[in-house]
């Protein structure tokens, strides 16, 4: 079941992860960090590989707990810092009809306000041709 759990976890946050770079990234840069995003992915999963076979070989009854330990430390971290520095996503709070907000977070992350009214205004025209596009009648989503 844990297993089945955190292969969930990691499928997810694989999929989003490059999204919300993506998005939130400045447009020269997003194609840069998001590869930089999955070669430190690999390169985390190699020296993860590496670690636990040292813990393997030295501590054959316990080192599968200091494994788990070690691996839940960054998660944590990782897991408070998300939800106190990340901002929301500027076009997800544009389909939930949170504009200023989502004018806002562009603005924290561009580097002129221009530049972030330039963008915020792509984003609010293509959830309007995706909403009428898709029929979209939620309340919550911009009409």
């Amino acid at each position: 079941l844990g297993r089945i759990v955190v292969g969930f976890g990691i499928g997810i946050a694989s999929l989003t992860t490059p999204m919300y770079i993506a998005e939130v990234a400045q447009p020269s840069m997003r194609g840069t960090l998001v590869t930089v995003n999955g070669l430190l992915i690999a390169f985390g999963q190699f020296t993860a590989g590496m670690v636990d076979g040292l813990f393997a070989k030295y501590d054959e009854q316990n080192g599968w707990r200091y494994m788990l330990g070690l691996a839940a430390l960054p998660a944590i971290i990782m897991f408070f810092g998300f939800f106190l520095y990340l901002p929301e996503s500027p076009r997800w709070l544009v389909m939930m009809n949170r504009k200023r907000e989502a004018l806002r977070v562009l603005k924290s992350v561009r580097y002129t306000p221009h530049e972030a009214t330039l963008e915020f205004e792509e984003i609010v025209q293509v959830c309007h041709v995706m909403n009428l596009a898709n029929g979209t009648s939620n309340p919550n989503h911009t009409n």
